[in-house]
Parts: C-alpha cells; structure tokens; sequence
C-alpha cells in the first residue's frame, strides 16, 4: 500500500535574493510553483520531515517568513523566521 500523500502550501517571503532563489531550487525537488512565492505540494510524512530538514536552514530567522500548511489530512501550519501566528481556530477551504 502506497504512502498516504497530503497537499502541502508553501509560501515565503525571503529578503535575500540569494536564499530566495536557492529555497525555489530547493522547493522545486517537493512540488510545483504556483506563484512566485508559493508552491504546492503532495508529500508523504517522511518527505515533509525530509522537505523540513532541507529548507530551514535556508531561512534567515530575523529577515524572512516562511509558512507551509498543510490542507489534507490532520491540517497543520509550520512557521519559520519572523512569524506572528495567527490564532484563528475556525478557518475553511473553498473548492
């Protein structure tokens, strides 16, 4: 039986051009962009923590934003760098 795959948004706002262009290259092995600063992508739970590893330290934490949710499944929000989380707990997903 196959690994249970979830959507994953990532979406990033990174001060450096530097950094920027290499959590793209580094986004683009987990998923597709969509926009210029977002991606979508279908990971198993291993390859998130894989795509976690991987990325974080790419990000500056005083400079950039860095925000991945996850839609299917149990939904979850990772925050890194400057974050202010917001503590709505009723939100929904249009189709």
């Amino acid at each position: 039986m196959p690994p249970i795959t979830y959507l994953i948004v990532v979406i990033y706002d990174i001060a450096n051009n530097r950094r920027r262009n290499r959590l793209a290259r580094a986004l683009l092995a987990y998923g597709r962009r969509v926009q210029k600063s977002a991606f979508e992508c279908r990971l198993s739970d291993s390859q998130l923590r894989q795509m976690l590893l991987r990325i974080s330290p790419l990000i500056h934490p005083r400079e950039d934003s860095l925000r991945i949710y996850q839609i299917a499944g149990e939904p979850s929000v990772y925050c890194f760098g400057i974050t202010e989380f917001t503590e709505e707990p009723d939100f929904f997903i249009a189709d």
